[in-house]
């Protein structure tokens, strides 16, 4: 990775049999995907509420909803609550996985009511999804694929830019938003991932990648 970029690295629960990695520039989310939930993830919590305290975790996730996985459903949304309430203790945003389970993630959100943002990860939906989850606060990501008519309904203080599991370079990401957005790049540069520039103390790093599963060690 280069150190003129800063990168939010997913980690899960098998990645953290160690100490988090010191390195300048790269930052961590650290939570239980859905569709790795099994019927012994109760350990699998227990070791993050270690880790989420380390000061290079700066959000919680992905978490979150999937009916397309093969985990029950019901355990899937225990599962969620318990990364909700983390993200709370420890007032870190919630990054979102969610796949077709949208009423059930504005549902709870209306009735959790969180005081950290929720970011949903790799948003590709319809600009009325997207202006529904903005109406109740949700921040949207947005990676190589996304609707662009969403993207232009995604005010600059709720939008951020991911490469997830891309091999795009994020800078090729901010060029592409910046072409459908119809600004020019600086503005791109200076107002979108607000959610993570103070990530970025001294103002070096031109880029921040909102969400990537690269590491390179």
């Amino acid at each position: 990775m280069e150190t003129s970029e800063i990168h939010i690295v997913q980690l899960f629960p098998n990645d953290l049999l160690g100490e988090i990695q010191d390195v300048p520039n790269r930052f961590y989310s650290v939570g239980i995907h859905p569709c790795q939930i099994n019927d012994y993830y109760k350990p699998f919590v227990e070791r993050l509420r270690f880790f989420v305290l380390n000061p290079s975790v700066v959000a919680i996730g992905e978490a979150g909803l999937d009916k397309l996985c093969s985990t029950d459903f019901d355990v899937q949304k225990t599962v969620f609550i318990e990364m909700v309430l983390l993200a709370e203790q420890v007032q870190k945003p919630l990054i979102i996985h969610c796949v077709k389970a949208w009423q059930e993630i504005i549902a709870l959100h209306k009735t959790l009511h969180p005081s950290v943002p929720w970011m949903i990860h790799g948003f590709r939906g319809k600009p009325e999804l997207a202006q529904s989850l903005l109406n109740q606060g949700f921040y949207l990501s947005y990676g190589a694929k996304f609707n662009p008519d969403a993207l232009r309904v995604t005010p600059f203080d709720r939008l951020c830019i991911e490469t997830d599991e891309s091999a795009v370079a994020i800078e090729t990401l901010y060029h592409k938003i910046a072409f459908q957005k119809h600004v020019l790049f600086s503005v791109v540069l200076k107002r979108a991932n607000a959610l993570f520039l103070h990530l970025d103390s001294d103002h070096a790093s031109p880029y921040i990648d909102a969400h990537t599963h690269c590491r390179q060690d």
